[in-house]
């Protein structure tokens, strides 16, 4: 009855709340005026694909939409298809959270579609949606060329490896608002991380946080890091934690951040492990960085 009677409702949440396909479906039904909803978070559910086609059937009557969020909802491909067809109706998104579900690469496909028709996009959060590094890139291709101001990224834990950097590192090249990086929990290691970083120098994006925890970085992911870090005015927080940087690499990271007077702004490494294997490409990768240092002049 409380649902029924707001009329002019424009946000709601339901958090940790055991939303299942039932409950998704009485939401559809409660919500008195779901075409007046700007703001939409669900997260730590267990909605499924079958529920989400009910939260989907919200999505769609809210053109209005600006700030989504459907996380930890167990959807899989064919929930992630649904949401990205809801989410083609308006093109107003502002923020857009759907980490902790698995997108797959079919999903993927299908928000590419979708998301450039929100320019106004400036919040992204796909950590853990197993994008795969071709699809990963792919999307990520199409968000910075239809979403100019996006400022915050997130796409740690989504399987990017070396072979598909590339795509990744062209199209966060094309963020030229990015001041927010997270994408730890890869497998990029020093060749595939310091393309990033190059992408992030050529981008000239006003980057504050850059997080690259848990990618197999050795000293050349690291160095590359810190002179990028030291490159970019105002910078606030580095977390390389979790790689297998040796302690000779951990020491010019600190000089280098320290001369640039943002020594605090590198996170705590307990995780790292110094004695870890090399990095398979460490040749190829220290030319990347030798070029990424004349370009930041460092």
């Amino acid at each position: 009855k409380l649902l029924q009677e707001q009329k002019k409702l424009t946000s709601i949440a339901f958090l940790n709340n055991g939303v299942s396909e039932q409950a998704a479906r009485a939401i559809h039904e409660l919500l008195a005026c779901p075409e007046k909803l700007t703001r939409f978070h669900l997260d730590k559910n267990m909605t499924g694909d079958d529920g989400t086609k009910h939260i989907a059937a919200i999505v769609t009557k809210a053109k209005g939409m600006k700030d989504f969020k459907m996380a930890g909802s167990r959807f899989f491909s064919d929930g992630a298809i649904m949401l990205a067809k809801a989410l083609s109706e308006g093109n107003s998104l502002e923020r857009l959270d759907l980490n902790d579900n698995n997108v797959n690469e079919e999903g993927a496909e299908a928000l590419a579609q979708v998301l450039p028709k929100h320019p106004n996009l400036h919040f992204l959060n796909l950590e853990a949606t197993a994008l795969g590094p071709d699809m990963g890139g792919a999307l990520l291709h199409a968000v910075a060329k239809g979403c100019p101001k996006l400022e915050v990224l997130h796409v740690s834990s989504n399987d990017f490896e070396r072979e598909g950097a590339e795509g990744v590192a062209q199209a966060i090249a094309e963020m030229k608002n990015l001041k927010v990086l997270t994408i730890g929990d890869n497998i990029l290691g020093g060749y595939g991380f310091t393309r990033i970083c190059m992408a992030l120098s050529y981008s000239e994006a006003p980057l504050v946080r850059l997080d690259a925890s848990c990618n197999e970085l050795t000293k050349a992911g690291a160095l590359a890091a810190a002179r990028l870090a030291a490159s970019k005015p105002g910078f606030e927080s580095l977390n390389l934690d979790g790689n297998m940087i040796p302690e000779d690499a951990i020491e010019e990271v600190q000089a280098i951040m320290k001369a640039a007077g943002i020594e605090n702004a590198l996170m705590p490494m307990e995780d790292n492990d110094p004695e870890g294997e090399p990095d398979d490409d460490e040749g190829e990768t220290g030319d990347m960085l030798a070029a990424l240092a004349s370009r930041l002049s460092l």
